[in-house]
């Protein structure tokens, strides 16, 4: 069986180094498995990349769900922050259940059932001018908590926060997510100001040279309540006595946020 190799296909280094991190890491039960692309898209090309999004590779991951290989993609911009100087302005999601469908989850029986007609190199050569590939990074699901009303159309915009745990500290930041930050989400979620929260350990890439070994992710349909999502009556009904600065500062003993992103939604396959 042929593949469409040369965009997405995974070497067999990087399944040996995902063993490895997958050990590092086996605190972590995933739930389910995250591949973020991040492009660089010159602003000329803006029309033709969302193009070949939409109107192409979008139907063939139309396909690939249908076949069971993935369970949704999305196409974000980053909304924020933005400038020549950012290293990439859009970003793919694919979201797997299983690990083994990050790999080989391409045959070509998909690709020409998706775009009869159409060859192969055509596509990645239009793929390839109109957007230059910055990081593939795999993330692992620990956990999620998600307005169900909701859940079948993805939200417009999501908050992406980029964490750094040191070893150590690990397991403990890990218990203050789920103890102390899950309920606040929980009722902001319950109340209608946001969307989802979602916990992600960064399964790849791993090792010294890369700082950033967490995200959180929180989706909102209303660009508005980004601002400031956690309401006193909010804080008070989960937490008595704390406060935000209380629960931020605990949480700040083990791990450092590196950076926020605001991400828009530009299309999905769900």
């Amino acid at each position: 069986m042929t593949q469409l190799r040369h965009l997405y296909k995974l070497p067999l280094v990087v399944v040996i180094l995902m063993g490895f991190s997958f050990s590092a890491f086996s605190q972590v039960n995933p739930k389910a498995y995250l591949k973020v692309e991040q492009m660089k898209v010159d602003p000329e090309k803006w029309r033709e990349y969302v193009a070949v999004e939409k109107g192409l590779w979008s139907k063939i991951h139309e396909k690939r769900k249908e076949a069971g290989l993935i369970e949704a993609w999305y196409l974000y911009s980053i909304a924020l922050p933005g400038g020549s100087l950012h290293d990439y302005n859009f970003a793919t999601v694919t979201r797997n259940r299983k690990f083994s469908n990050l790999i080989h989850s391409y045959p070509t029986e998909v690709f020409n059932e998706a775009l009869p007609g159409m060859d192969i190199i055509d596509l990645e050569n239009r793929t390839y001018a109109s957007r230059v590939l910055m990081n593939r990074n795999i993330l692992a699901l620990i956990d999620e908590i998600s307005d169900l009303e909701k859940a079948t159309k993805p939200s417009k915009f999501a908050v992406v926060n980029y964490m750094s745990v040191q070893p150590k500290n690990i397991d403990r930041y890990i218990k203050l997510e789920l103890e102390t930050w899950r309920p606040i989400h929980r009722e902001l979620i319950d109340t209608g100001v946001m969307d989802s929260w979602s916990l992600y350990s960064v399964y790849l890439p791993h090792g010294s040279k890369h700082n950033i070994n967490f995200i959180t992710i929180d989706q909102f349909s209303e660009l508005a309540d980004i601002e400031n999502p956690y309401s006193k009556e909010a804080l008070k009904k989960v937490y008595k006595r704390k406060s935000l600065r209380d629960i931020d500062r605990e949480l700040s003993r083990y791990r450092e946020v590196v950076h926020t992103e605001v991400w828009e939604l530009v299309d999905y396959v769900n």
